[in-house]
């Protein structure tokens, strides 16, 4: 049985509350010994987390998965994260602390150095759960055919207090046949895939939403994720997350249905119309949550603007009394930061 705790050195600011995992506790394997078990890549792309990179470097080594490859990229950042990395650099497989373009290219750096049979993406502010990757092994092993696996997540927050429990389900309902057209319906960190993923995909597409890119390709190659309904995985929001800027992952979302559209389903009149309707969909979504954040910064001629745009865009709206709802708007201003932020109810 690995025994990694005792030998990993006292967190940053070790303080009497910051006790459990990955603190004070660690996984408990019973694994064969390394050349047993096929190895399994975490690629940690970082950039100015240091308040949270500790928690998840611990998060994974505390796995004491035998035959781990972990791989930290950070984009050279400013904060303490590099005085993190050198003090667990002892158990770090690969790291780099360089100026890059964004999280895309960190990505791709760390697939550039995998070697895993397996791989998971887990952010410098995210966390795996105990024994995750042991989960995932072991699923992969009783079930050879599959490529790819995806599981249950913890939503946390600054603390790292659980705020929600999200359960991937498949959508009954699909988008030209095509279940993650619909929504993404997974969470990276708890993802785990397999190295013909890599090879059939190839790298990670330079857009915020990158991780939905590759899902869809994913599903267009015929690879759909088995689920587990264990949580792996802690996916953090706070307020500098990157996630919080949903106005431009909704304008990509947009862009990448189009593309889609073109790519794969030009003579496809059905398939066509399903993701025109979505996309008209996302594009009413991003026209509402544009409306609302000006209201509630004060740009009211800003604001109706858009909503003269959302009319000439979609007239039929008239009939919605949503849409007059949203024009008297203008003159209570009764507008809560959450109603255009989805990602403000995670936070503390």
């Amino acid at each position: 049985m690995i025994q990694l705790l005792s030998q990993l050195p006292e967190p940053q600011s070790y303080n009497q509350q910051k006790k459990g995992w990955p603190w004070t506790l660690e996984s408990q394997t019973n694994h064969l010994e390394a050349s047993f078990l096929p190895k399994v890549s975490i690629i940690t792309p970082s950039y100015n987390q240091g308040q949270y990179l500790e928690e998840t470097i611990r998060s994974i080594l505390l796995q004491n998965y035998p035959n781990l490859e972990f791989i930290i990229i950070d984009g050279g950042s400013k904060d303490e994260s590099v005085e993190v990395i050198r003090k667990y650099e002892k158990w770090i497989t690969h790291w780099v602390s360089e100026r890059d373009k964004g999280t895309y290219e960190a990505m791709n750096k760390g697939l550039a150095q995998m070697t895993g049979q397996y791989w998971c993406i887990v952010n410098s502010d995210d966390i795996l759960m105990p024994n995750a990757i042991a989960q995932a092994v072991d699923y992969f092993r009783q079930n050879p055919d599959c490529q790819w696996l995806t599981a249950t997540t913890h939503s946390i927050d600054e603390f790292s207090r659980v705020k929600y429990t999200f359960f991937p389900e498949m959508p009954q309902t699909k988008v030209a046949g095509l279940s993650f057209l619909d929504r993404c319906w997974i969470r990276h960190p708890a993802t785990f895939l397999s190295r013909k993923t890599f090879d059939t995909i190839g790298f990670f597409a330079p857009i915020d939403i990158l991780d939905y890119d590759y899902w869809i390709k994913l599903e267009l190659h015929g690879l759909l994720p088995a689920i587990i309904q264990e949580p792996l995985a802690g996916l953090r929001y706070h307020s500098s997350c990157k996630s919080i800027d949903f106005e431009k992952a909704l304008l990509q979302n947009i862009a990448l249905q189009k593309s889609i559209l073109n790519q794969f389903f030009g003579n496809n009149a059905p398939a066509q119309k399903q993701i025109l309707d979505k996309i008209h969909q996302i594009q009413v979504e991003y026209y509402q949550v544009i409306i609302k954040r000006n209201i509630f910064q004060g740009n009211i001629s800003e604001a109706r603007k858009y909503w003269i745009e959302l009319f000439k865009y979609q007239p039929t709206l008239v009939f919605k009394r949503w849409f007059w709802g949203l024009f008297t708007r203008f003159f209570t201003r009764k507008v809560e930061e959450k109603e255009f932020n989805p990602f403000l109810f995670l936070r503390s």
